[in-house]
């Protein structure tokens, strides 16, 4: 897994949209969000279920390097 490469926020993204259109296709992806630290990578998602669109949940996944 590499941290440094410059497309991976775009191929997470990609990936993830992907993954829920075709597992959850009732739940809507509002927003990702990405951090990079020195050896750790954090991806933010907030998403909805279709048809409640007032209620709001995230999910925050955390990705250690232990070089």
């Amino acid at each position: 897994f590499e941290f440094n490469n410059e497309l991976l926020e775009d191929k997470i993204d990609s990936d993830i949209k992907k993954a829920v259109k075709f597992w959850l296709p009732y739940v809507r992806i509002e927003e990702i969000k990405h951090a990079r630290y020195e050896h750790t990578f954090e991806i933010y998602v907030q998403f909805s279920i279709e048809g409640d669109r007032f209620t709001k949940e995230s999910i925050t996944l955390v990705i250690e390097n232990q070089e």
